[in-house]
C-alpha cells in the first residue's frame, strides 16, 4: 500500500514538475525574443505606414498605430508563441506515467528507440529531445539562480561566506533539477518523437511546424544563456 499511494503521488507532481520546468524555459526564451519581436512589429508598422502615405485615400491611416499599442501587439505576438511552444514541448509531459518512468529505465527501450532513430531519422526524432532538454536546462538555471537570489539575503550574517555558500546551494539545485527532471524531459520528447514518426512515417512527414514554432525559442534560450555565462550572470 504505501509503495502504491508514493506511485500515485509520484504519477502526480512528476508530470506537474516536467511541465513547470519546460514552462519555465520557454518563458525566458520568450522574454528574449521579446525585443526582435517589438522591432519587427515596429519595422512592418513604417512599412506599412510608407503604403499608406502613397495614397491619398489611406493617408489619414499613417500612424494609426500607436508606439503603445505597438508594444501590446508585441506583448501578444510574445505571449502567443510562448503558449504555442508549451503546446508543442511541455504539454506532453503530463502524459508520465509509471510505465513510462519503467521504459525510461530500460536498456532494452532505449536500444529500440536509438536503433529506430539511425535506422529511421526523422526532423521530430533529432530535434525534438534536444529542444526540450535545452529549454529544460535553461529552466533548471533559471530556477536555481532564483534559489541563489533567495537564499543570499538570508545569510547575509556570514558576511564574506554568504555569497560562496548561496552560489554553491544554487549549483546543488541546478544539479539535482537536472538529475531528477529535465532529463526526463528529454527522454519523454524522444519517446514522443518516436512514436509520432512510428504514425506518419517519412524526414518531414511529423513534427515539422511544432519544431518550426520551437526551435527559435530554444536558439535564443542557449543564446541567453551563453550571454549569462560570458556576464558572469
Amino acid at each position: 500500500m504505501p509503495s502504491k499511494g508514493l506511485g500515485l503521488l509520484r504519477g502526480f507532481y512528476v508530470p506537474l514538475g516536467l511541465f513547470a520546468l519546460i514552462a519555465v524555459g520557454v518563458h525566458g526564451a520568450a522574454d528574449v525574443l521579446d525585443d526582435y519581436v517589438l522591432r519587427g512589429v515596429e519595422r512592418l508598422d513604417a512599412w506599412l505606414d510608407t503604403f499608406w502615405a502613397m495614397n491619398s485615400f489611406t493617408e489619414s491611416w499613417v500612424d494609426a498605430v500607436s508606439s503603445l499599442q505597438r508594444t501590446w501587439i508585441a506583448r501578444a505576438v510574445a505571449f502567443a508563441w510562448e503558449i504555442a511552444a508549451d503546446l508543442v514541448v511541455a504539454l506532453p509531459c503530463l502524459n508520465y506515467f509509471e510505465e513510462e518512468r519503467a521504459d525510461l529505465r530500460s536498456p532494452f527501450r532505449w536500444g529500440a528507440l536509438l536503433s529506430r532513430l539511425n535506422q529511421k531519422p526523422t526532423l521530430t526524432r533529432l530535434t525534438r529531445p534536444f529542444i526540450a532538454g535545452i529549454f529544460a536546462g535553461t529552466g533548471a538555471w533559471t530556477i536555481s539562480r532564483a534559489v541563489e537570489s533567495a537564499l543570499y539575503p538570508q545569510l547575509s550574517a556570514l558576511e564574506e561566506f554568504a555569497a560562496p555558500t548561496a552560489h554553491t546551494v544554487s549549483l546543488i539545485s541546478f544539479a539535482l533539477v537536472l538529475g531528477s527532471l529535465a532529463w526526463r524531459c528529454a527522454a519523454l520528447a524522444l519517446m514522443h518523437a518516436d512514436s509520432a514518426s512510428e504514425k506518419r512515417p517519412g524526414f518531414f512527414a511529423a513534427g515539422v511546424w511544432g519544431t518550426a514554432v520551437v526551435l527559435p525559442l530554444a536558439v535564443a534560450a542557449i543564446a541567453d544563456l551563453l550571454l549569462r555565462f560570458g556576464g558572469g550572470n
